[in-house]
C-alpha cells in the first residue's frame, strides 16, 4: 500500500487494512500494521464462535458497527475497542509480538 504525503508534516495517511487483500482475513497482508489487524480480527473471529456481532457488541459496550468495519477490514481498531473486546470475550485477542512479528517477516 503506497502511503500519501499529508499536508502540514502531518503523518501519512493509511488506507484501511483489508485493502490489499481480497481474502481478508484469510490471507497475510504486506503492511505490518494490516497484519497485526488481521491477526486481531483472526483471533476475535475464534474468540467469538457462534457469537453475533451484535451480541459481542453489546456485551463489549462498543457499537455494532464499529465490531463490522474491524471484522471487514474497513479500519484499524483502537486500543479501547480491543480492550473492550478482550474482556467481554475473556481472552487475549493482541498477538504476541515475537509471533506477529515472525509471521509479518516470513
Amino acid at each position: 500500500m503506497k502511503m500519501t504525503a499529508s499536508p502540514a508534516g502531518e503523518p501519512p495517511a493509511r488506507g484501511f487494512p483489508a485493502a490489499d487483500s481480497s481474502k481478508w482475513p484469510h490471507e497475510r497482508v504486506a503492511s505490518e500494521d494490516a497484519e497485526v489487524a488481521r491477526l486481531i480480527v483472526v483471533n476475535l473471529l475464534a474468540a467469538m464462535g457462534e457469537r453475533g456481532v451484535r451480541g459481542v457488541a453489546r456485551d463489549a459496550g462498543i457499537n455494532e458497527k464499529t465490531l463490522r468495519r474491524l471484522i471487514a477490514g474497513a479500519s484499524y481498531p483502537d486500543v479501547r475497542t480491543v480492550a473492550r473486546l478482550e474482556d467481554a470475550l475473556g481472552v487475549s485477542l493482541y498477538p504476541p509480538w515475537p509471533r506477529a512479528a515472525a509471521v509479518i517477516r516470513e
